[in-house]
């Protein structure tokens, strides 16, 4: 199981983020488990843990915790408490987490035709609730090269700091 406090936080997961190169991730990790499920000539992925991370062209664009496919995370607590995190985690609870472990959000895209929606943390993180059988259903969280830190979380950030 991986505690992803510090990825929801920062954006960083084993000392890695998106960005990097396949060389630099390969440095810090030493290793990657296995395959993942991407193998194209500039498209491929690796795992580590229960971590997929994608390439493109050698450069990590994603890094994915995808809970459908048995992904294992929680979040440490200040009082060391494990919060884990399931399919079966409700949007509610998960937003609840967040606010009590001071990690700024906001959804960063509405409900779409496909019943799915998307809450961004500060380490830019994204985590996809699907209402696919009318239970929100939590499936997966990543870190996508190409999202960006919208302006009112911005602004959460720096309320936090001032408190």
């Amino acid at each position: 199981m991986t505690n992803i406090f510090e990825f929801l936080k920062t954006g960083f997961i084993y000392g890695t983020t998106v960005g990097m190169s396949r060389k630099e991730v390969l440095r810090i990790l030493k290793t990657f488990d296995n395959a993942g499920s991407l193998n194209q000539p500039d498209l491929f992925s690796h795992v580590f843990k229960d971590t997929e991370f994608v390439f493109y062209e050698d450069e990590l664009q994603l890094i994915n915790f995808d809970l459908d496919k048995g992904a294992q995370v929680y979040l440490e607590a200040e009082d060391h408490q494990q919060i884990v995190f399931t399919p079966q985690t409700s949007l509610y609870s998960f937003c609840e987490t967040l606010d009590a472990q001071e990690i700024a959000w906001e959804f960063y895209q509405s409900l779409t035709g496909m019943k799915q929606i998307t809450l961004m943390t500060e380490g830019e993180t994204l985590a996809f609730f699907s209402f696919e059988d009318e239970i929100p259903k939590l499936e997966k969280i990543q870190l996508v090269l190409a999202a960006t830190l919208p302006p009112n979380i911005q602004e959460r950030l720096i309320n936090i700091v001032m408190r």
